[in-house]
């Protein structure tokens, strides 16, 4: 459905709060993670590469199919996993459904999400956690949307993780990106932002 939400957060007196944000192949994590910065947040990022290592100040790489070992450096060093973004799975480019890389899309989707959630219950067990997952392709509210049926596997690990670990609460939000224009990519950031920040039993949201 799509998601009403009831106020901005940029016109509400909100608390510094900690992001962990995933970043894709795409701009738009990094674009999202400066909106947060802005804001007055903690951001901490995770790109996918082969193996853990740091880039910079609170930037890191990891392989996705063995995260556990980014989540225990933000363990050693106090930093909760309170907010999770996870962007991993977010496609630069829309293309018609293509069975060619199914691996790889499993890779940043679906299996990505199992493997972070294994790592989590090993490394913070007890932990409150609101993890929000931002992707595309995923449902048909307008005419000319193109639905990704590899993608929408990732609603599985959403919907399961929250029954899993019983400390957190996952929700999915698809996003038409890429935008046409700044001024629709600025108009998403703010609904993501304001999104990230509203708790609902919802776990499907979509932006049109």
């Amino acid at each position: 459905r799509r998601s009403l939400l009831p106020y901005s957060v940029g016109t509400q007196a909100t608390d510094s709060l900690q992001f962990v944000l995933i970043a894709g192949r795409e701009s738009y994590s990094e674009q999202l993670a400066h909106k947060l910065v802005e804001a007055g947040h903690k951001v901490v990022m995770g790109f996918s590469g082969h193996a853990f290592r740091q880039k910079e100040t609170n930037t890191f790489e990891f392989n996705l199919n063995d995260p556990e070992v980014f989540w225990e450096h933000l363990n050693r060093n106090q930093i909760p996993p309170a907010h999770i973004v996870y962007c991993a799975d977010l496609s630069e480019t829309v293309k018609e459904v293509a069975y060619e890389n199914i691996e790889e899309k499993f890779e940043t989707a679906y299996l990505g999400l199992a493997y972070m959630a294994k790592a989590l219950s090993n490394v913070f067990p007890s932990a409150k956690i609101n993890l929000a997952v931002i992707d595309n392709q995923l449902a048909k509210v307008a005419v000319d949307d193109v639905i990704d049926p590899v993608k929408a596997a990732i609603h599985g690990p959403v919907r399961v993780m929250p029954l899993e670990l019983p400390g957190l609460s996952a929700k999915l939000i698809d996003i038409p990106y890429p935008f046409e224009s700044t001024s629709e990519q600025s108009t998403y950031l703010s609904l993501t932002f304001d999104e990230l920040h509203y708790e609902t039993d919802d776990p499907f949201v979509s932006y049109r």
